[in-house]
């Protein structure tokens, strides 16, 4: 036992005494002996390999699942270097491929999803004819909704906006009605007097096949207190709806003259130049002018003031029970077109 333990004691001195002296033993080659390994060296499909560090790497090529730790967690051991990070998400795994750029149309919607399309357009009484005297399309419902329109006009008849037939424009147009002989079924407006210059009256107006005419008044504007205007008139011809205009106290109708067709939109305009004498007054069906007439007296009592739609007038002896429908009506210092 004795001479075991001096026997340790000088391998220890001489071991000391080799690496006092600056020795280095050769490190044990391991390369190709079954693992496992001891440091420097990796255990690869069951045999022992060097593990060859590059310069500045904290972990070996092959070691990219043993070593996420290493300084670089990239290029050498996180594996090939296009997907060490950022890169190899896919080209575009950041910013460029959350989506395209707006997720959807520009505006998350088409166009008219909001105001100034909100809905159809029902009236041109708010943009075309933004500028007119006087404008109104019927789009309400009678008596409450109108705003324009300030007082009827009835005597054995009645007046209210309706779906059907189809308006000329929008959803609404007035239909007017009456039951007796020379009744009368209008809608009334006012606006500020007018005692010179051009006046443009344009109204679409339907009429019914079954509808006798002999004389009714379609269209009006005149003096506040009635006395005397401008009418739009239609008088029966043999069996027709003649196109005509009254001024001041007199009809004038063309017995050659132009129709109104009937079950259909018609669109009917007067122009006059507003004057004590020298005035002028042209209607038109569907912009067929009749030819004007000259030299007239065109300016009522106080001016032009009011206008009324719908049967302002039948003749109280020979215009029977009546139903007539009218839409968009427009007052204007320049000529209104008819569509």
């Amino acid at each position: 036992m004795l001479c075991s333990v001096r026997a340790l004691a000088m391998t220890w001195i001489a071991w000391t005494a080799l690496a006092m002296a600056g020795c280095v033993l050769a490190p044990v080659d391991l390369e190709g002996r079954a693992c496992p390994c001891g440091d420097g060296w990796v255990c690869v499909a069951g045999i022992c390999q060097r593990d060859e560090l590059p310069p500045g790497d904290a972990g070996g090529l092959r070691d990219a699942a043993m070593d996420a730790a290493s300084a670089d967690a990239g290029r050498a051991d996180g594996g090939l270097e296009p997907d060490a990070g950022a890169l190899d998400g896919g080209p575009d795994a950041g910013e460029l491929d959350a989506g395209s750029r707006d997720g959807g149309s520009p505006d998350a919607g088409p166009p008219d999803a909001g105001p100034p399309d909100a809905g159809r357009d029902l009236t041109r009484c708010d943009d075309v004819h933004a500028g007119a005297i006087f404008c109104d399309g019927f789009e309400w419902p009678y008596p409450a909704g109108r705003v324009h329109w300030s007082f009827d006009l009835l005597q054995d008849g009645n007046v209210t906006t309706v779906t059907s037939p189809a308006p000329f424009f929008g959803d609404r147009a007035l239909r007017a009605t009456t039951t007796m002989t020379g009744g009368r079924a209008g809608i009334g407006g006012s606006f500020a007097a007018i005692t010179s210059g051009d006046l443009w009256l344009r109204g679409l107006v339907y009429l019914p096949s079954a509808l006798a005419v002999d004389a009714i008044s379609l269209l009006y504007i005149g003096a506040a207190d009635g006395s005397s205007g401008l009418a739009i008139q239609t008088y029966g011809v043999t069996g027709s709806a003649r196109a005509a205009t009254w001024v001041g106290s007199a009809e004038y109708y063309d017995a050659t003259g132009i129709n109104i067709p009937r079950d259909r939109w018609v669109c009917l305009q007067v122009h006059a130049t507003v004057a004590d004498t020298g005035g002028t007054v042209e209607l038109f069906v569907n912009d067929v002018g009749l030819g004007p007439r000259t030299g007239l007296d065109t300016l009522p009592n106080g001016g032009f003031a009011v206008i009324t739609a719908g049967i302002e007038y039948s003749d109280p002896a020979t215009q029977g029970p009546a139903t007539l429908y009218v839409d968009e009506v427009v007052l204007s210092r320049t000529r209104v077109p008819c569509d």
